[in-house]
This record gives C-alpha cells, sequence and structure tokens, in this order.
C-alpha cells in the first residue's frame, strides 16, 4: 500500500517536472521570439529615426536655403521699393512742375484772351458808331438830295410859269420885259441847283464801318 502510495507520488513528481519543463521550454521560446521581435523593432525604429534625422536635416537645409531666398527676395524688395519711391518723387516733382507751367501759360493765354477780347469789343463799339454816324450822314444827304429835288422842281414850276407869263406878255404886256430879265436869274438858279444835285449824287457816303 505504501508502495502504491509512493509510486502514485512518485508519478505525480514526474507529471510535475514534465509540466515545468514544458512551461519552461514555452516560456524560453516565447521569451526568444519577443527577443528577435524586440530587437528587430528597435532595428526598424532606430532605422526609422536615423531616415527622419535624414528628412529633417534635408529639410533644415531647404529651410535655411529658402529662408536665404526670402532674405534675398526682401532686399530685392526693398531695392525696388526704394528705387521705385525715388521714381515717383521724380515722376511727381515733373508733374508738379509742368503743371505749375501749364497754369502760368494758361494764365497768360486768358489774359492775352482778355485783351484781344477787349480790343475787338472797342472795335466793335467804334465800328458801331462809325455805321451810326454814317447812316446818319447818309440820311443827311438824303434829307439834302429831297430838298433839292423839291427845290429844283418848284424851280421848273415856277419857269414853266414864267416862261408862259412871257409868252402870253411878249405881246403886249409891259412887265414881260421884267419878267424876260428874271428868266437868266431863274436859269442860273436851276443851274445851280442841278449843280448841287449833281455834287450830292456823286458824293460817296459809305454805310458801313471803316
Amino acid at each position: 500500500m505504501s508502495d502504491a502510495n509512493l509510486k502514485k507520488k512518485r508519478n505525480i513528481l514526474v507529471d510535475l517536472l514534465c509540466i515545468v519543463l514544458v512551461v519552461a521550454i514555452v516560456m524560453a521560446v516565447i521569451g526568444f521570439v519577443a527577443r528577435n521581435n524586440a530587437m528587430r523593432i528597435s532595428q526598424d525604429l532606430e532605422a526609422a529615426k536615423a531616415d527622419v534625422e535624414e528628412q529633417l536635416t534635408a529639410a533644415k537645409a531647404d529651410l535655411e536655403a529658402v529662408k536665404a531666398d526670402l532674405e534675398a527676395v526682401k532686399d530685392d524688395l526693398e531695392a525696388a521699393k526704394t528705387e521705385a519711391d525715388e521714381k515717383q518723387a521724380v515722376a511727381n516733382k515733373a508733374l508738379e512742375d509742368a503743371k505749375s507751367e501749364a497754369d502760368e501759360k494758361l494764365a497768360v493765354v486768358n489774359k492775352a484772351l482778355a485783351d484781344a477780347k477787349s480790343e475787338a469789343d472797342e472795335k466793335l463799339a467804334a465800328a458801331n458808331k462809325a455805321l451810326e454816324e454814317a447812316n446818319k450822314a447818309k440820311a443827311d444827304v438824303d434829307e439834302k438830295l429831297a430838298t433839292a429835288n423839291k427845290a429844283k422842281a418848284e424851280a421848273e414850276t415856277k419857269l414853266a410859269d414864267v416862261s408862259a407869263d412871257l409868252k402870253a406878255a411878249q405881246e403886249v404886256n409891259a412887265e414881260a420885259a421884267a419878267k424876260v430879265a428874271l428868266l437868266p436869274e431863274l436859269e442860273a438858279t436851276i443851274a445851280e441847283l442841278e449843280a448841287q444835285m449833281a455834287v450830292l449824287e456823286a458824293a460817296p457816303v459809305s454805310t458801313t464801318a471803316p
């Protein structure tokens, strides 16, 4: 009975030892696999880290280059802005000078126009006055001519009357001699009036301003 119990206990110990051994082997395998994986992951991480550091270095270099380019562009822009400001100042001064000169010339032209207008107005007023005087002179000449024509008509009428009277008085009227004596005077008067009419008609009367 005791032998059987001892054998049974021995079998249990052997089983336990086997289980422990199997567990130890499994743990060793798991540890080895885990170690290999950890080493592989560590190597991958180191490679990734190196790649990232290389990319960071390249990016930093690119950033420095871009920064240098930006500084150069900034300097160029500042220089261009300064040059543009200088040119703008020169253009503004030229524009101001041109405007001032144009204003002076415009003032001269306006004064010349005002003087010319004033002179033209004076000449026009003088011309209107001369035209008015010429029209008045023509009216006076027309009036004198009408008066002369009227006097001529009256003289012709008197001459006709005298001629008729003279013809009637030539036969018997003693007053015919006196009337005959008046005949040359009337003819002279008519001749004088005709001469005055000829002079008035021939006189050049201007109806326009000189």
